[in-house]
């Protein structure tokens, strides 16, 4: 699992499978596959986004894959809240989703090392 929760009320969870098929993520509202393993844009990148999944136009599912260095990213909601997501180790790369509601959606990010050193950051619902 890459992650879970309760976004507008509706609990959700996105589970993450790699073989030699590929890269698969079953999650909370459409199932997407990737051949390969990895497929971070550039070697010295740190997190990038795999696309979302989406219920409606209310709720967004984003997933991530991030470089071995990134231990968590933290996302800040537009009322200021913040919220810890783990990147899970799967395979030679780590992977997380979190929910981004539409009243109160993610307006920025930053990804941080073992040390809470920060890797990488931007603004936005994802990397």
């Amino acid at each position: 699992m890459i992650g879970s929760g309760n976004a507008d009320g509706t609990p959700w969870a996105e589970h993450l499978y790699i073989g030699p098929w590929g890269t698969c993520i079953d999650g909370a509202n459409v199932s997407s596959c990737w051949h390969g393993t990895g497929w971070l844009p550039s070697s010295s990148a740190i997190i990038a986004s795999m696309g979302f999944s989406a219920i409606g136009n209310s709720v967004y599912f984003e997933r991530c894959q991030a470089a071995p260095a990134v231990s968590y990213v933290v996302v800040t909601r537009a009322d200021g809240s913040t919220e810890r997501i783990a990147a899970i180790q799967a395979g030679p790369w780590k992977y997380l989703s979190y929910a981004s509601v539409q009243r109160d959606k993610v307006v920025r990010w930053a990804a941080f090392g073992a040390h809470r050193q920060e890797l990488a950051s931007g603004s936005g619902q994802a990397p």
